[in-house]
């Protein structure tokens, strides 16, 4: 980010297929936040340029949606899309 000033960033959230429509957006939200405040704090990264989507169940991936049974079991993926 420091390299590229003029960069922006998008963290999307997910959540797993338990629970309620309603919950797992917030939960997918809090997420997103959570990583977005992570990166702040640590490495300083200007608030402006850092964005956050909460998608619940939409736009998972395929290795995501199934329900695995342990509910210990956490699934985190990382894209760069359109970065230069």
């Amino acid at each position: 980010m420091k390299a590229q000033p003029e960069a922006s960033i998008e963290i999307i959230g997910h959540s797993h297929n338990v629970g309620k429509d309603g919950i797992d957006m917030l939960l997918s939200q809090k997420r997103a936040d959570s990583v977005r405040r992570y990166l702040i704090d640590k490495f300083g990264f200007e608030k402006s340029r850092i964005h956050t989507l909460g998608t619940g169940l939409i736009n998972r991936s395929p290795t995501i949606r199934q329900n695995r049974g342990d509910r210990k079991t956490k699934e985190s993926n990382l894209s760069f899309t359109n970065f230069r």
